[in-house]
């Protein structure tokens, strides 16, 4: 029977294979998951929630280079998971107390990043994400197509969507806005989302 997939690796080969993943592709899945989170102290324990699933399942680890996009794939679950669990808590934390949401740390960020990234989280989540991974990951549209499952053609058709809303969404007429996806990724703080 035909076996999909990496091959089954051993107990000290997982060692070695992790040991490469971690040293390879901790600082991208880091911004990425820094990039996404209200602030600073919640991509720590994400990232190690990604390497974990990533260190139980080390022998469903593509080979590289679709193991960066594996892992982002997973980063991505661990963020909705994460996003669901601060609404829940959220919700109940309001009706308990009865009060207003406290501020977050992104009071004092730029106002303009703050208009953009507002706008964003606008979007329909998942054309949301792939703006992101484009923008701020860098990746191609058939990388992020890898990350979705889907057709490079679904991507494209996606990006440009959100790139034509956020355009409207920043001025009145599309002919005059300043927003270009560069500026979108110069114009936001590290560790904007």
């Amino acid at each position: 029977m035909p076996h999909d997939g990496p091959a089954p690796v051993g107990p000290a080969g997982a060692d070695l294979r992790f040991d490469r993943l971690y040293q390879t592709h901790f600082s991208s899945v880091y911004a990425y998951v820094l990039r996404r989170v209200p602030t600073r102290d919640d991509a720590p324990d994400l990232v190690a929630d990604v390497f974990t699933t990533a260190w139980r399942r080390i022998d469903q680890v593509p080979e590289p280079p679709e193991d960066a996009l594996w892992l982002y794939g997973v980063a991505r679950k661990v963020l909705s998971q994460d996003r669901r669990g601060r609404q829940r808590r959220r919700r109940l934390d309001l009706r308990l107390r009865g009060a207003a949401v406290s501020p977050s740390d992104s009071e004092s960020a730029d106002p303009r990043a703050l208009q953009v990234t507002a706008l964003i989280d606008r979007l329909r989540p998942k054309d949301a994400e792939i703006l992101r991974l484009i923008v701020w990951e860098e990746l191609s549209h058939a990388e992020v197509a890898g990350v979705f499952g889907c057709s490079t053609n679904a991507v494209a058709i996606r990006w440009h969507r959100a790139i034509r809303r956020l355009r409207m969404s920043l001025c009145d007429s599309p002919e005059q806005s300043p927003f270009t996806p560069s500026a979108l990724r110069h114009g936001l703080p590290p560790g904007g989302l």
